[in-house]
Order: structure tokens, then C-alpha cells, then sequence
């Protein structure tokens, strides 16, 4: 299976993911709906800087 994303910028990401389970379920978050930051309004995993 092959995943291709639309880069809305040329930011690289410096940082880690977590993959978090509770249970059976993976926890993730819905990122800011504002257009100044990169990926708005996409689902991502926690993680930081």
C-alpha cells in the first residue's frame, strides 16, 4: 500500500511521535484549523519538540 501527502510547506519536522494505546484504541489529536501553522485541521499523534 502506498501513502502519498501534499506537503503544504518545505518545514521539516524536528521532533518525536508517540504511539499511544489505551487499551485497543490509539490516541491522537486534531490539529488547529489555522493556516499559519503547518498540516491545519489534520489528525496527528501527540508528540513535541
Amino acid at each position: 500500500m502506498s501513502v502519498t501527502f501534499d506537503r503544504q510547506d518545505d518545514t521539516d519536522f524536528h521532533g518525536a511521535k508517540l504511539a499511544l494505546f489505551v487499551r485497543s484504541r490509539l490516541v491522537t489529536i486534531l490539529r488547529d484549523d489555522k493556516p499559519d501553522i503547518p498540516w491545519p485541521a489534520h489528525w496527528d499523534l501527540p508528540g513535541g519538540g
